[in-house]
This record gives C-alpha cells, structure tokens and sequence, in this order.
C-alpha cells in the first residue's frame, strides 16, 4: 500500500524518538515538516497560532513531544506535557489532520499490573510522567476526538544509538564499557521488554500507509530481567564487570510482560529487533565513541 502522500509533521522533530521517525520517513522520500521548540514551543501563549502557521491543513502527524521522567518526573513536568497536546488537539481539529500517531508510555499502566499486559489492562500510573501521557491519550479522545484516526502507541524500554544513554539499555551499556562496573537495584530479577527504536519507526511508516484508530502495546512480546540484560552485554562487549546491589526503590516495580496480540494482527510483517541484536548495535556504537 503506497505511503499518504500529505505531508507528515512530526511534533518533537529533535527528540531521540522524533529524530529517529524523522531520518526513517524522510529516507522513502516522504514529505516532513520538522517541528521542534524552535519552530514552536507548545508552552508558549501562543503556540496555538504559532502551531496553526505550521500545520498544513489536511496533515498526518507524529506527536512525539515529552519532558520525560528521565530529564525530570514532577507536577510541573506533568502539567506542561498535558498543556502541550491541549495546545496540539485544538489546532488539529482546526486544521482538520487526517492522521495522528500519539507516542505515549507503559507507564500508564503503573508499577505493578497484572501479567500479561494488553491494551484492556486498566491505567493506573504511579508517576507525573504516566500520569501525563494518559491525560494526553484522554485529551485527544474528548468532545468526539479529533474526526480522524488517532494512533496511541504505548511504548515499551525504547533505547537505540542516540538516546544519549538515557535508557536502561544504554545507560547500562555506557557504565560497562567506561567504568566496568553496573548497579542494579533490587535482585536484578524485574523483567522488562526492551524495543529498539527501529521497530518504532517502522510502525509509524505502516500507520501512516494504513491509519488506525485505538491503542497498541508497542514490545516485543519477549521480556529479560535486569540480571540477564546485564548479562547479555557482557557477553557481547567480552567483558566482566563488577556488579554492584543496592536496594529496591520504596515503590518496587514488578514485572512488565506483553501480550502483543493486537501488534502482530495490525502489522504482521512488523519484525522488532530481538534484545540480543539490538545490545550488538548498541554497543558498536559506544565503543566507537569511547575510542
């Protein structure tokens, strides 16, 4: 099915996740209207005319502006992200977009849900940044929504090179190789499902070909605890690092395992990178760095 040919405007263009959906689309020779707080700060007075300017009427849209809770996890951080999508939904029904794909988190479904996870498993964040995102997958859904289809995509670990060691992943994969020693809080054994970017990407060129509207999981559907991470990047750099314990975070997060039934029926030529060749990329990447 050929890509929609309106132009597609990425909300967040310079963010690791925006930056990375931005370099795949524009690789098919996709149309792109960078947007970044450059061209409009979404807190600003007056981002909504600002915003209004540069949205062609008609447009597809890939919204991937966050302060996430790795910069700062706080009230204030929630209510400027929920301000940014009130500032988006009022311009999109105006300029009546024809496609939205939301980036939104897992954390929405708070520390410990029950497994395995689906789209059906009640909300409940336990942080400002969860909390955020699911206001904002509300605020695009109120008032009859915004009379196209809107994607929300609940991401899973996301990491890849150029996440600036901001995941689990790359901050583990960064400590290994500089300093050979990693910290892991608790027992090591929390499970989690870690998506490389690729597979992100790749979704949102299969949604702007065939829109969606609802909610999808996006992970892997394969889940490794802290310990085997650990592990596993060890193996691959050849290296043996000293591993330090220290104790849990008051509130202790349990294991996150997806079922990604609605994934594999909506894309089912989808391939997510296994974790095994994604911390391969990684770590090709640091140790170049590092040299």
């Amino acid at each position: 099915m050929p890509m929609n040919t309106s132009p597609v405007a990425v909300i967040g263009s310079t963010g690791f996740v925006g930056s990375s959906v931005v370099r795949i689309l524009e690789s098919e020779g996709i149309a792109i209207i960078p947007i970044s707080t450059r061209e409009c700060n979404l807190l600003d007075k007056e981002a909504v005319q600002g915003l209004e300017q540069l949205l062609p009427q008609g447009a597809s849209v890939v919204f991937c502006s966050a302060i996430t809770r790795v910069v700062r996890d706080s009230y204030e951080t929630m209510l400027q992200n929920i301000q940014m999508v009130q500032t988006f939904a009022t311009v999109a029904r105006r300029r009546r977009v024809s496609n939205v794909i939301y980036m939104s988190t897992t954390d929405v479904y708070g520390y410990m849900p029950p497994v395995p996870i689906t789209e059906a498993t009640v909300a409940s964040p336990e942080n400002y940044y969860g909390l955020s995102k699911l206001a904002g997958e509300l605020l695009l859904q109120i008032d009859g929504g915004l009379g196209c289809p809107v994607s929300i995509l609940r991401l899973s670990g996301i990491y890849g090179t150029g996440d600036g060691e901001r995941s689990i992943v790359g901050r583990l994969t960064e400590r290994m190789c500089r300093d050979g020693v990693v910290t892991i809080f608790g027992d090591g054994r929390v499970r989690r499902d870690y998506v490389e970017v690729g597979g992100v990407t790749d979704l949102v060129a299969t949604l702007l070909r065939k829109p969606y509207h609802g909610t999808m999981n996006v992970a892997t559907g394969t889940s490794i605890s802290i310990g085997e991470l650990v592990q596993l990047i060890a193996q691959h750099a050849g290296l043996s690092p000293g591993i330090k314990y220290a104790p849990a975070e008051p509130l202790r997060a349990g294991d996150q395992v997806f079922d990604i039934t609605r994934l594999r029926q909506y894309a089912h030529n989808l391939r997510m990178k296994p974790i095994h060749e994604g911390v391969v990329g990684y770590l090709e990447a640091t140790l170049k760095a590092l040299r």
